[in-house]
């Protein structure tokens, strides 16, 4: 099964050529700064991503020398036999584990075999009796997240919205960009194949958003129809800059991050916007509307980018306080009868439908609209949005 072109053995190499042999082996290789992996070893890298979060928990707790007392090479090994056993038939489970374990007698050595063959077994019979995790994430997410899409499909470059603000702009790798019409959200300039997003942005004074977050600048702009609006969490000023693009005459912004506010006070873009911008000059300013894009756990980008799943965590736990936090402080700027806008790029109901319905009910607000994407064969992240009017 494993020959020298199974995407699993050459995920093996890359991530035993980049193992350095120090701190903990925790993580797969991160190919996102190359391009991402080949095409043929996407969905196995995807995949050991999705589940690495529980993987060692787990392996340590049948390992007999537990995790960190066993050897790097058979604990990348280890990793990669496991993954492949979550998202295996259970009719398969054991082949799979004949298969590895033959390759680690033969990479390895005969030492590993008793190991890896009792750890894997034991995963077996756990996963049959559903004692083992099948994936480090929420059930419900990893059912979204496993329709596999080719990353030659995901990748596509017409599915980055961006504008330009000056059309005689010049890049200085002198980048060439085709104008293309797409529903209604006007320019959508496409890159040469290849080149990185965030290289092209920077280098043109442009701003870059996937889909979903584009249409959610479209959803603010068709349901706003107040007179003064408040871009809360504004940086790095997607939003901020699509919104007057399509047409808004003004816009105050605001972020808690300094840094990263000044980025985008300091950028190409709000020096040709800037007579329709302004940032907040008090707390006790007062607006039609309000938007607000949620920090989250970025579970919508997982499925084009499942590097990301290292800044996941359980939301109901970790992000409830910080949500609540600014949903209060976005709230006490808004006026009686105003529009709250609530987005986030996470596909968990726990911090979407669950949470704004929670809020709207203790916060005297009542949801109007709302919308949500999950990611799709076109390279979508998943998002959503919804509007909230202020009762009092």
């Amino acid at each position: 099964m494993h020959t020298s072109k199974s995407p699993r053995r050459e995920l093996l190499e890359i991530w035993t050529q980049r193992d350095k042999g120090k701190g903990p082996v925790l993580f797969p290789p991160d190919l996102s700064h190359e391009g991402g992996p080949p095409p043929h070893l996407s969905k196995a890298y995807k995949r050991l991503w999705l589940d690495h979060l529980g993987n060692s928990l787990y392996l340590d707790s049948i390992l007999k020398k537990g995790w960190e007392h066993t050897p790097r090479p058979w604990r990348r090994l280890l990793c990669l036999a496991f993954s492949e056993l979550q998202w295996s038939p259970n009719k398969d489970l054991h082949g799979v584990v004949h298969d590895w374990v033959e390759q680690g007698r033969r990479n390895l050595g005969e030492k590993s075999v008793k190991v890896l063959n009792g750890t894997l077994r034991t995963a077996c019979r756990d996963l049959e009796k559903e004692k083992a995790p099948r994936s480090g994430l929420p059930e419900h997410l990893r059912n979204l997240l496993s329709n596999e899409q080719p990353r030659e499909l995901l990748d596509k470059p017409q599915q980055l919205y961006g504008f330009l603000p000056k059309a005689d702009i010049k890049t200085e790798c002198e980048l060439e960009t085709e104008i293309i019409k797409h529903s209604g959200l006007g320019e959508l300039h496409r890159l040469i194949p290849g080149t990185p997003p965030h290289q092209w942005a920077k280098k043109t004074g442009a701003f870059i958003q996937n889909l979903s977050a584009a249409e959610v600048s479209l959803e603010i702009m068709t349901r706003f129809n107040g007179k003064n609006l408040l871009d809360f969490c504004a940086a790095p000023g997607g939003k901020t800059w699509q919104l007057l693009r399509l047409g808004l005459p003004r816009i105050t912004f605001h972020d808690h991050s300094e840094s990263r506010l000044a980025s985008m006070t300091n950028s190409d873009l709000a020096r040709f916007y800037g007579p329709k911008m302004s940032p907040l000059g008090s707390s006790e300013e007062e607006f039609d509307g309000v938007i607000i894009d949620l920090p989250c756990s970025n579970s919508g980008v997982l499925g084009k980018c499942p590097e990301a799943v290292r800044h996941y965590w359980t939301p109901a736990t970790c992000f409830a306080e910080l949500q609540e936090e600014v949903f209060v402080a976005s709230l006490n700027l808004l006026r009686p009868k105003g529009q709250l806008f609530y987005s986030t790029c996470s596909i968990d109901p726990v911090e979407n439908e669950l949470r704004v319905s929670s809020l709207a009910s203790r916060y005297g607000l009542r949801l109007v609209y709302d919308r949500k994407w999950a990611p799709d064969e076109n390279g979508r992240h998943g998002a959503y949005f919804a509007e909230l009017q202020n009762c009092e």
